[in-house]
């Protein structure tokens, strides 16, 4: 025996993970891909089977519900060119914005409205609430988390804690409502609240907390980066002063060996003036007849 339903959880399970993966890098023809990959997500949700004696069984429910998102998971995982994990977080955001979708549903059939409104053999009244609130609740959410998921290309940001509390928060979700079904507590607003602001908290974690995460990386980066710039200037100040000190010692020692030259220079000059003080001097003297034509001075300072 087969059932529409899990046609429909297919179709809102797939353009719920829409939302998230729109701007993620695809694969190489991608519109064919993605054509094959609802088909038959679609044509497999559909053919699932559900035996009569399981027909009402919750935790059955459960099971087939996980196994039409595994199929998603599959599918989008052919079609987008992103790693698996990243990806399988994307999808379990998706998850999470359907399970919205339902819960949605299930406050309005709270009410009186549309109390007799449904498609008999093709839809129920609660798949028909949640086609009602489909585009609503997905623009929402689109506006709210996906614009922001994909400004910031999450889907190429992975945070193992983030991506832990997000599987955690979304399938305890989904596993309590099962329960809360199974004790026939179906129909509690309580429930469905719950179930809501639990999958909103998993989403924002997911998308938003992730960002906040990097930011706190990026800023404990920078104060390494600026820690690192007070040691280099530190220590550029400390080879500036060493710098100076030697050359202010370079200068003296230049200084004084100057001051050594120019007085071994005057030593040199006063005793070569002394050498040459006593070098004889010829003088020649006018010429006479009974004169001799030179006379050898001993002195050139006045002794002859």
């Amino acid at each position: 025996m087969f059932e529409l339903s899990n046609t429909w959880f297919a179709l809102e399970l797939l353009a719920a993970e829409a939302i998230f993966l729109y701007s993620a890098p695809k694969r190489s023809h991608f519109a064919w891909r993605y054509v094959i990959m609802v088909v038959a997500c679609l044509g497999l949700a559909y053919l699932f089977p559900v035996p009569p004696q399981l027909r009402f069984n919750n935790w059955y429910y459960l099971v087939r519900f996980l196994v039409i998102f595994g199929l998603t998971v599959a599918g989008n995982f052919l079609c987008f060119n992103v790693k698996f994990h990243n990806l399988f977080g994307a999808c379990v955001s998706g998850y999470a914005t359907q399970h919205i979708l339902y819960h949605c549903g299930v406050l309005l059939g709270k009410s009186n409205l549309f109390h007799d409104f449904a498609i008999q053999g093709v839809l129920s009244r609660s798949n028909l609430l949640e086609l009602i609130l489909l585009v609503p609740v997905y623009l929402l959410i689109f506006f709210t988390f996906g614009k922001f998921a994909a400004k910031n290309k999450v889907y190429r940001k992975f945070n193992v804690w983030y991506f832990v509390i997000t599987i955690i928060l979304v399938f305890v979700c989904v596993g309590y409502t099962r329960i809360a079904t199974a004790l026939r507590e179906r129909n509690l607003v309580t429930v469905s609240l719950y179930a809501i602001t639990t999958c909103l908290s998993a989403l924002f974690t997911q998308i938003y907390m992730k960002k906040v995460g990097e930011l706190q990386t990026s800023k404990k980066a920078l104060e390494v980066l600026i820690s690192e710039s007070k040691k280099q200037y530190q220590i550029s100040k400390e080879n500036v002063e060493m710098l100076n000190i030697k050359y202010h010692d370079l200068m003296h020692r230049i200084n004084s060996f100057g001051d050594r030259l120019a007085t071994r220079k005057k030593s040199r000059f006063a005793k070569s003036s002394t050498i040459m003080g006593q070098w004889p001097i010829l003088v020649r003297r006018p010429s006479m007849s009974y004169w001799p034509r030179t006379v050898i001075v001993a002195n050139s300072w006045g002794s002859s």
